[in-house]
């Protein structure tokens, strides 16, 4: 593999963590619509929201110990292929117990997810030019998660106000999107 210049890197980081974030907008304003259309009080949206905060908690340190042994790109690809899983088991989840298992798989994704990409970037970059500054593109990056996450949340209103597709429900048309 070609040696990127500090440009790319970048980039590629920027791009990447975009791709990430967009998702979350996508899903952030449906989602408790969408428990409770599916018949869940608001009191059971809060249990079973805890079980990621609780999984996040138990797996944050130990998937930090994965990506260092495992390398970054792997537990990247494992956290996306979770997090596709868990909102595929979202789009149909109809009941506390399926919900519950949605949020427990969000939690292993956010553990899986949270800084496998920023090491990435901070090495990749050093290793382009280790006297390159890697700060401002991790500044960045809180630009572009905002960015994203208003984009999706905006273009999760647009599919809602479609209306249903065939016997899918509008809000269930931004989890599947």
């Amino acid at each position: 593999m070609s040696t990127l210049s500090v440009r790319q890197v970048r980039f590629r980081f920027l791009l990447l963590h975009g791709l990430r974030w967009l998702p979350s907008g996508l899903t952030i304003p449906v989602m408790i619509l969408l428990m409770q259309e599916r018949g869940l009080s608001l009191s059971q949206i809060g249990l079973v929201s805890l079980a990621q905060g609780v999984v996040v908690l138990a797996l944050e340190l130990p998937t930090g110990g994965l990506a260092d042994v495992l390398g970054r790109r792997p537990v990247l690809v494992t956290a996306w292929l979770v997090g596709l899983v868990s909102l595929l088991i979202f789009a149909v989840a109809d009941s506390f117990a399926l919900f519950f298992l949605v949020w427990a798989l969000q939690g292993v994704f956010r553990a899986l997810d949270s800084g496998p990409l920023e090491s990435w970037y901070v090495d990749a970059t050093l290793a382009a030019d280790p006297d390159a500054a890697y700060e401002p593109g991790l500044g960045y990056a809180g630009t572009v998660i905002g960015v994203a996450i208003s984009t999706g949340a905006l273009l999760s209103g647009g599919l809602i106000a479609l209306g249903p597709i065939g016997p899918v429900s509008a809000l269930t048309v931004p989890v599947l999107v």
